[in-house]
């Protein structure tokens, strides 16, 4: 379907089901305004490299609450979508379990749409990670200790949830281990060009398969409607197995999941090269698993995280490493580690950046790329990233970076605070070149006071 056609029907859509008084085409704030723009041809869409010129910062919190934004995704509008918890009455009147679910829609300009809290009486519900499909549905994962979207299943179970365009919930699954107080431990999730969405994660208990000795790495998959289509295992005896990272690839239909562990994920047997190693598996809309790649180093650890592909199809994977990939990493301090394959799991490159002395650690926590192939990454830090050397202005600051295509950095953002906290958990980027961030804060961030214990982000850099 034509761009111009989706976003008409989508307009007619929103006028149809919302009363005339909640449209302001004339506000660039709102999301009828440049819906409207689009339509009219007055803003069309022209890719600009971004220069990570702060564009805005928005902080969202609730006196003696604490909130986080975990991870945000990008509408047909242009509109972001930001996911995350809290456990005070942030977008309610009142709290509705131990923890709630967050969910807030936000246009370019930084005007909040609308905003979502959804939980259940005594339910602990955490959010790892929020993914959007072609009609601007949202899907949001994570997991509980209690009944949320169906009964308790085990001791932590798996939940997603779809929510329409205006933040209207579709339909919630809750799946899990039986047979046993076993636990679920979701860490990504990814919706392809049908609307099935895949979570990956990882489990002590049968969950698709047969369970070794050792952890397992999980992928299940559910359809539109939100029918399980099927979930697969896979475990290596004697070595621990996480899914850290997920990613569709609308051009194969197939679900790229990166993790770590300490085997050969080559042949399935342990040991690995060094005491974690960085895997990637493919899987197709079945469920077949195909071996991508698998490196490390000896005696080192290489802690895998996010993962995402280019419009070409390249597939980055980030991780956080004591090893050395020509940065001259002692072994002691965890740098910042992006890696570049092709669609046959060749290497193209591998970067670092973190700090070489001392013991500091770099997590990167989210991937994205634009238009042009650049990859752009964040996390947080407790080293001072722009020198190399030294502590983090905090007890660790938040961080943005751009790399383009053939892995040279192109910028770095740093944000700290003295004695605060601030993390980048999800950044997502629009066919603009806009950049756009989410995370949390427990201190004063870009000079914006907090309202709770802890407040939630969204930042957008140009």
């Amino acid at each position: 379907m034509k761009p111009f056609l989706l976003i008409s029907i989508f307009w007619l859509f929103l006028h149809s089901c919302n009363p005339a008084k909640e449209f302001n085409s004339g506000n660039p704030r709102t999301t009828e305004y440049w819906v409207s723009q689009f339509l009219a041809g007055i803003h069309p869409i022209i890719f600009r490299e971004n220069t990570g010129t702060l564009e805005w910062m928005i902080v969202e919190g609730k006196v003696a609450a604490s909130s986080r934004g975990k991870d945000i995704a990008l509408d047909p509008f242009l509109n972001t979508v930001v996911a995350g918890e809290t456990d005070g009455a942030l977008f309610n009147g009142t709290v509705i379990g131990t923890q709630d679910i967050i969910v807030a829609k936000y246009n370019p300009e930084s005007g909040r749409a609308w905003a979502r809290q959804l939980g259940a009486p005594g339910a602990l519900l955490t959010v790892v990670g929020i993914a959007t499909d072609l009609l601007g549905n949202s899907y949001i994962a994570g997991y509980t200790n209690a009944s949320f979207a169906g009964p308790m299943l085990s001791g932590q179970d798996l939940f997603v949830i779809k929510v329409s365009l205006d933040g209207t919930p579709i339909w919630s699954k809750q799946v899990g281990p039986t047979g046993g107080s076993f636990f679920l431990n979701p860490t990504d999730i990814c919706v392809d060009s049908l609307g099935n969405s895949y979570v990956a994660g990882d489990t002590n208990g049968p969950f698709g398969g047969p369970v070794a000795v050792g952890g397992t790495m999980f992928v299940v998959r559910f359809d539109s409607s939100g029918n399980q289509s099927w979930a697969t295992q896979l475990s290596v005896t004697g070595a621990n197995t996480t899914a850290s990272g997920l990613a569709c690839d609308s051009t194969s239909g197939s679900a790229f999941v990166a993790g770590f562990g300490g085997a050969n994920y080559s042949t399935l047997t342990v040991p690995g090269i060094g005491g974690n190693d960085l895997f990637v598996f493919r899987y197709d809309s079945s469920g077949n698993r195909q071996f991508f790649t698998h490196l490390g180093q000896a005696t080192l650890e290489v802690l895998t995280g996010p993962i995402t592909l280019d419009r070409s199809g390249n597939i980055f994977v980030g991780a956080g490493s004591n090893a050395d990939f020509g940065s001259g990493n002692p072994g002691t301090t965890y740098a910042g580690t992006l890696f570049k394959f092709d669609q046959s799991g060749t290497q193209h490159w591998v970067q670092q950046f973190g700090v070489n002395n001392g013991t500091a650690t770099t997590t990167v926590a989210s991937l994205a790329t634009d238009l042009a192939g650049n990859l752009f990454s964040t996390g947080y830090s407790n080293g001072n990233l722009a020198t190399g050397s030294g502590a983090s202005i905090g007890n660790n600051d938040l961080f943005f970076t751009k790399h383009n295509g053939q892995g040279q950095q192109q910028w770095l953002r740093q944000i700290g605070t003295a004695g605060a906290t601030l993390m980048g958990n999800g950044i997502v980027t629009d066919p603009e070149g806009g950049l756009y961030g989410t995370g949390s804060a427990n201190g004063t961030i870009n000079g914006i006071s907090i309202k709770g214990t802890q407040d939630l982000f969204l930042v957008k850099y140009r």
